[in-house]
């Protein structure tokens, strides 16, 4: 369905929402353009500026191997653009950060 939609109106943002079983807070999984990789990371860290709920610190952007048949992988790879991200958020809640 994401695919077709892509064809009449380029997607912008992929976000797929996962509750997480260890870590506290909110971040982000994203994949990486090696010449620039700034392009997947832009989104997170702006989120993070604005939310202390969200961890930047916590974020990773890679492609492992044993990952490569994931939604956000295969989107990033077939859609040719770098907002496909999985947001993972803590069952058990937040611990933010203090701001001192």
């Amino acid at each position: 369905m994401i695919k077709k939609s892509h064809l009449d109106r380029a997607t912008k943002l992929v976000l797929d929402l996962h509750g997480h079983s260890r870590k506290m807070g909110a971040f982000f999984y994203g994949c990486n353009y090696r010449d620039d990789p700034l392009k997947t990371r832009i989104f997170p860290y702006l989120l993070s500026k604005i939310n202390n709920k969200i961890l930047f610190s916590d974020c990773r952007f890679s492609m492992d191997a044993y990952k490569e048949s994931t939604a956000r992988i295969t989107l990033w790879k077939e859609l040719h653009t770098p907002n496909v991200f999985t947001l993972e958020a803590s069952f058990y809640g937040y611990k933010c950060p203090s701001k001192e």
